[in-house]
This record gives C-alpha cells, structure tokens and sequence, in this order.
C-alpha cells in the first residue's frame, strides 16, 4: 500500500524581517503622494529566507501570530506592573499653603 502525499495540516509561516524598502511601514512616498510599498504588498515585512513579499493569506496569519504574542507580552507586563505597587509619596499628607504644597522646610 502506496502512502499519498498531503499538503500540511499546520500554516508554515516563514521568518519574517522588515522590508528593506520601506523599513516596515508598508507605505512608500516617492514624491507628493503615498503609496502601497511594492517590495512587501503593504505588509512591511518580507521573507527573511528570500526577500520576496509574501502571499496575502499567510502575511495575514503572520501578522496576527505577532499581534497576539505582543498581546500577551503587554499583558504580562501589566500583571507584573500590578504586583509591585508604586513607591508611596515621600512626604506623605502635605499641607497645602498659597496653591502649592508646604513641606515645612
């Protein structure tokens, strides 16, 4: 029994890198107008294997895939940002004279 090949059941996203031509923003601006970036279809990101653009789906799919780790990654700041109270206020209650706060120095 012959085994028949498959396409893959995973999205193989490659590696990604910045497009050198407009170092990531996916718009070019050659004179007065603003354009789609022709080296990355707008994407701002390129294969880093080849340096050619990537097909639209799979851009997509990157580019959620990082969007969802920087996601996380905020996040886990935040919950590490909310385990450390910030530092209480060195002169404590102060009195105010005049607008401005009276230390009694």
């Amino acid at each position: 029994m012959n085994k028949k090949s498959r396409s893959s059941l995973n999205i193989i996203v490659p590696d990604l890198e910045l497009c050198p031509r407009c170092r990531g923003y996916g718009t070019e601006k050659p004179m007065l107008h603003e354009m789609v970036c022709g080296g990355c279809g707008g994407a701002g990101f390129v294969d880093q294997a080849t340096g050619a653009a990537l097909d639209p789906g799979i851009s997509l799919v990157a580019l959620n895939r990082a969007l969802r780790r920087h996601r996380m990654i905020i996040a886990d700041l935040r919950r590490e940002l909310s385990k450390h109270p910030a530092e209480p206020d060195r002169y404590g209650e102060l009195k105010t004279v005049m607008g401005g706060k009276y230390r009694g120095d």
